[in-house]
């Protein structure tokens, strides 16, 4: 079976994931109706959504990084990221970053696999929260997924009913739940 001789699986972690319709209008008429007033209110908001590689890496990282500290938890270094663009890959990834000015405020590394996406790092800064900067930053990055023919967006792991699971769960997403022994 799964379980290790004497273990117990704990499905305290989940993924929760969209399986994405063809087109970004019907995926749109699936959302609710204050997910689109959030995501509106970030487009209206000024932030500036760009799609890129390595070039992108230090205002993704400027941003990543200093979550991670937030949290209390060491970031993976510049390398680990870059590592990524200098791989042999079959599939596609890129970092999206959230600009309000020229200031990054958010920022993503968008990972794929045969028509499956992850938001593999994902991070915004708290003072950009009340213009809902991660919920634009998603609506971009499950546009470029839909335009290149993806199936199905990943959002990652979670703690299950963590604040971050609460947070994903507002978006229509499937959880799968991901089991520790």
């Amino acid at each position: 079976g799964l379980n290790p001789p004497g273990g117990i699986a704990i499905p305290e972690k989940e993924s929760s994931y969209i399986e994405l319709p063809p087109t970004i209008d019907e995926l749109w008429l699936r959302l609710s109706s204050n997910l689109r007033r959030k995501i509106r209110k970030a487009n209206k908001s000024g932030f500036v959504f760009r799609i890129g590689g390595e070039e992108l890496l230090k205002d993704f990282y400027h941003v990543y990084s200093r979550k991670m500290h937030q949290l209390g938890s060491p970031p993976y270094g510049k390398g680990f990221f870059r590592s990524f663009f200098h791989t042999s890959l079959e599939e596609r990834l890129a970092f999206f970053v959230a600009y309000s000015g020229s200031l990054p405020v958010g920022g993503a590394l968008l990972l794929s696999y045969k028509g499956f996406y992850e938001s593999a790092w994902f991070a915004t800064k708290p003072s950009f929260h009340k213009y809902y900067v991660s919920d634009g930053l998603h609506w971009a990055m499950i546009q470029y997924v839909i335009k290149n023919g993806g199936r199905i967006y990943s959002m990652g792991r979670s703690t299950k009913n963590g604040s971050v699971y609460i947070y994903k769960n507002h978006w229509p997403v499937e959880n799968s739940p991901l089991f520790l022994y």
